[in-house]
């Protein structure tokens, strides 16, 4: 990883605080954009597709090769981060 990609992937960290071991960036894939690592499925997407309703066992039907256990995880996790943000914005 070069270290425009580790700083592009820092600050994607910082902004959406979801660890490297789900997703991964790299310039020269998909213009630098965060994927589900292992696959060159953008974030973005699968985050707006699970919003629309679609569960995370639909994916793999229009993203083969998914990994859906890691779909699971990466949700579970931004799941407890916002809720974590949302109790920080209520005690303040």
């Amino acid at each position: 990883m070069t270290a425009q990609s580790k700083m592009t992937l820092s600050r994607f960290n910082v902004v959406f605080n979801l660890p490297t071991r789900y997703i991964t960036v790299n310039k020269k894939i998909s213009g630098g954009q965060p994927l589900l690592r292992g696959t060159r499925v953008p974030v973005d997407l699968i985050f707006d597709f699970i919003v629309k309703g679609w569960s995370i066992g639909e994916l793999p039907a229009h993203f083969p090769g998914i990994d859906t256990s890691l779909v699971e995880k990466l949700v579970r996790y931004r799941s407890i981060e916002s809720s974590r943000d949302e109790l920080k914005e209520k005690r303040k």
